[in-house]
């Protein structure tokens, strides 16, 4: 039989020439997978704890929605879809690439029980059948995907796996100091190819656009942090991500249909036709796109995160007296980011009718740090 051809992984940067790995798995040492403990901080959060992407995000979009998830600790109830299909799979993810050596079905089986276990008691009743098809999805893709890049895969050089990171960013501030704040986040991997670093970033998307996503790298903040923290930890500059695009299927369930009998068609699809469902390509990026992002984004950003935090903080806001936060004009509420580009944004009711009865109160500060560990 002749040999089996590499899968390309398609170049969106200009080169028409495809991608292929080339790095020999024999360097994958195991000591690299050794993954880092970092522990999320208590509720009320406080600027010592740090930032992340997603904290960070809320801020930009209105600041009491960031202060009533990450200092009061609320989170809302309401089941959406797109963001808990990315929650289970990126857990199937994080515990399969840890040791590639396990069954990726017994992973998806394990890490959906636990998802379920841990996650059904916060979701509304009649959303239970939509979380379990959620789940079932999951674990029914995972394996078809891990089947799909296995021989790919063996030849990825990980300097490291999903990897959760506390990373020490420095800044200049109003008075023209240096200031220093932790970001914090979970990378999906860390490899090297052809001696070149790069970030691995998975996406879970039911609509899948290659150029877009490829246009929206260099104004992408949740990626760019991921590749700032890498370098500064690695002392070099990924030079490249990875997307690692997972479509999720969108077929309608027909009426009466069992999420079994669901499942089994929509297995048989994607069995069919992996390359519409499972997809990868590079994007290089330069010296100059981060030094930009640092000047333009993210270090402006970073200024006037912790002038709101300073004036919070005055006001004791951070420290037992939430009442006081409006003590501060650095601090309000955007009336404009109440209803979003879905409809009501998670907040909603609890800013504008005062009730809490759709949300739960965490314990920790970063969800996003939390699940995994949680779950498992």
């Amino acid at each position: 039989m002749p040999p089996r051809k590499k899968r390309p992984v398609r170049k969106t940067s200009g080169q028409k020439k495809d991608v292929r790995r080339s790095i020999s798995s024999q360097k994958r040492a195991k000591a690299k997978r050794v993954k880092k403990k970092y522990d999320n901080p208590l509720v009320p959060w406080n600027l010592e704890a740090g930032t992340t992407f997603s904290m960070l995000n809320l801020f930009q979009e209105c600041r009491e929605q960031a202060f009533q998830s990450y200092v009061n600790g609320y989170s809302g109830r309401k089941l959406k879809d797109g963001l808990e299909f990315g929650s289970i799979w990126h857990l199937c993810q994080e515990h399969y690439y840890n040791d590639t050596n396990q069954s990726a079905s017994t992973v998806a089986a394990k890490c959906c029980h636990a998802y379920e276990k841990f996650r059904s008691k916060t979701i509304f009743k009649n959303e239970h059948e939509n979380f379990q098809l959620l789940l079932a999805m999951a674990e029914m893709l995972f394996p078809l995907c891990v089947k799909y890049w296995h021989d790919d895969d063996q030849e990825i050089d990980w300097v490291e796996p999903e990897q959760k990171f506390k990373t020490p960013y420095t800044f200049t501030d109003l008075d023209g100091k240096p200031r220093t704040i932790f970001l914090r986040g979970m990378r999906d991997g860390v490899f090297r190819e052809g001696g070149v670093l790069g970030v691995f970033e998975t996406k879970t998307k039911s609509v899948v656009s290659e150029a877009s996503i490829r246009d929206q790298l260099k104004s992408d903040l949740q990626t760019l942090i991921y590749v700032t923290t890498a370098m500064i930890e690695l002392g070099e500059m990924p030079e490249k991500v990875m997307y690692n695009v997972i479509r999720r299927p969108g077929q309608r369930r027909k009426q009466g249909e069992t999420i079994s009998a669901y499942i089994n068609r929509v297995k048989a699809e994607v069995i069919k036709k992996p390359k519409y469902y499972f997809m990868r390509w590079n994007v290089d990026l330069t010296k100059s796109d981060i030094a930009n992002f640092r000047r333009h984004t993210l270090d402006p950003l970073l200024v006037n995160f912790c002038q709101w935090a300073d004036a919070l903080k005055k006001t004791g806001a951070l420290d037992g007296k939430p009442e006081k936060r409006f003590n501060t004009p650095f601090h309000f509420l955007n009336c404009s980011a109440l209803v979003g580009r879905y409809g009501r944004v998670d907040m909603f009711d609890l800013l504008t009718k005062k009730t809490s009865t759709a949300y739960i109160k965490r314990k920790s500060c970063f969800p996003e740090l939390d699940e995994s560990n949680q779950a498992m």
